[in-house]
């Protein structure tokens, strides 16, 4: 039995932008994070201005979350919906196609809904300097508390909000992300298997008739 996370994928038109707002979402507050926290660790600020920045890491921990949990509707939606036709093309192909080999061609909306999940290495960065920076502005205000300053109990909630949000956002991602299948190519050899020694004619793999056909790849 197929597993609810293996079945194929079918989104709408209106789906497919949704995902893509989703991801534009995710990384517009992943910035939006780097910035406020670059901001506390070069500036000294008052209670205030720490209890206010809590408050601000606390709404784009609750705004990542709701762009995750629309991705995951999305995403469930998509392994729950037929598709909406099946196209069976019966075609030849031409002398230029044979000579640059075998490919595979996806519709415009299936490399759309593709290019929606392919794990985005710049994307990957972002979460996870954003959850270093997050960790270690939350250390370097632990030691300010241990000094002797206690810091508003608004910025280290807002901030545990925050760092929860970015775990969940990077699980998503990795969860989510298209897995590429290894291609499989067989190769026709007439050397030994175990020696490498040319075989003699009598031994090597006979020539199917297809492959006698096959006209001869660059």
């Amino acid at each position: 039995m197929i597993g609810k996370n293996q079945r194929p994928l079918n989104f709408t038109d209106s789906q497919v932008q949704q995902l893509k707002w989703t991801n534009d979402t995710l990384r517009k507050l992943n910035r939006a994070g780097l910035v406020a926290l670059g901001r506390i660790g070069h500036k000294a600020l008052t209670d205030t201005e720490y209890g206010n920045a809590g408050y601000s890491f606390a709404m784009m921990g609750d705004r990542m979350m709701s762009a995750l949990r629309v991705r995951r509707e999305l995403l469930t939606a998509g392994r729950e919906q037929p598709p909406l036709r099946i196209e069976v093309v019966f075609s030849g192909k031409c002398d230029a196609c044979w000579e640059n080999g075998p490919g595979t061609r996806t519709d415009d909306q299936e490399a759309d809904w593709r290019e929606a999940l392919e794990q985005d290495p710049a994307h990957q960065l972002e979460i996870e300097s954003l959850l270093e920076l997050a960790l270690r502005t939350e250390e370097r205000a632990s030691v300010r508390c241990e000094s002797g300053h206690a810091l508003p109990k608004e910025f280290f909630s807002g901030i545990n909000r925050l760092k929860s949000a970015v775990l969940r956002q990077l699980r998503d991602l990795r969860e989510t992300a298209l897995k590429h299948e290894p291609k499989i190519v067989v190769i026709r050899s007439n050397n030994c298997s175990d020696c490498n020694q040319l075989l003699e004619p009598c031994h090597q793999p006979l020539e199917t008739e297809d492959e006698e056909d096959e006209p001869t790849m660059p």
